[in-house]
């Protein structure tokens, strides 16, 4: 074997390595997309529970909906204020939060 096909074996196998490391990333990532996904569809199911709830008890969906936009419009105003870190489990969370949305601990600042 001369020197250029070690050359090349060496270049091949490097490039098996970093493709399993690839994959090995790509399955964690898929991993992580998983378990987004369900804690966005247990979000939308309290939203939707907590809607039905304030509508049975009177709350109509034109304050409901009036409510929403007013919480979305704080959000991006304050989108590039700071953020807190949650004691509990150390995810970032809004500084205008009065819990953790990730774990529901109380915040501290």
């Amino acid at each position: 074997m001369n020197l250029y096909d070690l050359f090349q074996n060496f270049k091949i196998s490097r490039a098996h390595g970093e493709a399993r490391n690839a994959k090995t990333r790509a399955e964690g990532i898929a991993v992580d997309v998983r378990l987004l996904e369900k804690k966005v569809e247990k979000l939308s199911h309290l939203c939707q529970a907590m809607w039905e709830i304030m509508e049975e008890d009177g709350c109509s969906s034109a304050r409901l909906k009036a409510k929403l936009a007013e919480v979305e419009k704080k959000s991006q105003t304050s989108a590039g204020k700071a953020s807190l870190v949650c004691d509990e489990c150390g995810r970032k969370v809004s500084a205008r939060a009065i819990s953790c949305f990730n774990c529901g601990a109380k915040l501290n600042g």
